[in-house]
């Protein structure tokens, strides 16, 4: 929490942390709403209790998580991101579609240069790259 808030919730710090933990709602701009955040997280209260139980051990990721094995875990999170991808792609199409619309009404004529731009500028492509590297590290 304190690397992200001295990093003054650069990167997107405190978007990936609603992303992980429930605060979807809250705008997290210090380090103790972002502790606040992450402590009420189920992975979060899931870990203290089993530190709580004395069931702590050194784990993988994946074992932390539930899963049997890395492969398994591989491929639900490629699944997600996947999903995610097919949301922010559908998403962008819209945006893609809302701007070329108004590009005509304002000028008479379709912009190729306007469109192309548009996709250029598209979070999807950033996530079909994320996608692609994340999915291809599962199945190599």
């Amino acid at each position: 929490a304190e690397t992200c808030a001295d990093a003054e919730f650069s990167n997107q710090c405190a978007l990936m942390v609603r992303y992980a933990a429930p605060c979807l709602d809250e705008e997290i701009d210090s380090a103790q709403k972002l502790k606040s955040c992450l402590y009420e997280s189920p992975r979060m209260r899931k870990l203290i209790g089993r530190y709580e139980r004395n069931e702590s051990r050194d784990m993988f990721l994946f074992e932390t998580e539930g899963f049997r094995d890395f492969e398994a875990w591989c491929q639900r999170v490629c699944a997600v991101l996947e999903a995610q991808l097919k949301t922010q792609m559908e998403s962008d199409q819209d945006r893609i579609q809302r701007a070329q619309e108004d590009f005509k009404l304002k000028s008479g004529v379709e912009s190729h240069y306007v469109l192309e731009l548009m996709r250029t500028e598209a979070p999807s492509i950033q996530m079909e790259r994320l996608t692609e590297y994340v999915c291809g590290s599962c199945f190599s």
